[in-house]
């Protein structure tokens, strides 16, 4: 099973980058997202492109995730609280 941060070939095409997504369907296919670490679109982002599982080879390391030294806010509803007084509304 392949593990999203691991860099990836594609066996048929050849396109490579790293796995930023697997998603296991309830019938049995996995698929997985790549990011190349070179390719672009049009608008400047990195081309992202979905394979099966079984068509994937790692053939790195890829990345690590590193951990938020803080607790981030999320800036949603959650951080909102009616009773505090001392927020403008």
């Amino acid at each position: 099973m392949l593990k999203p941060g691991q860099e990836v070939k594609d066996k048929i095409s050849g396109f490579t980058g790293i796995m930023t997504s697997r998603t296991e369907f309830v019938f049995g296919c996995v698929r997985c997202g790549v990011t190349s670490k070179t390719k672009k679109t049009k608008d400047g982002e990195p081309l992202n492109i979905t394979f099966d599982e079984d068509a994937l080879v790692v053939i790195g390391k890829g990345v690590k995730r590193v951990a938020p030294k803080s607790k981030p806010t999320t800036g949603g509803a959650l951080d909102y609280d009616p009773r505090r007084k001392d927020v403008i509304r």
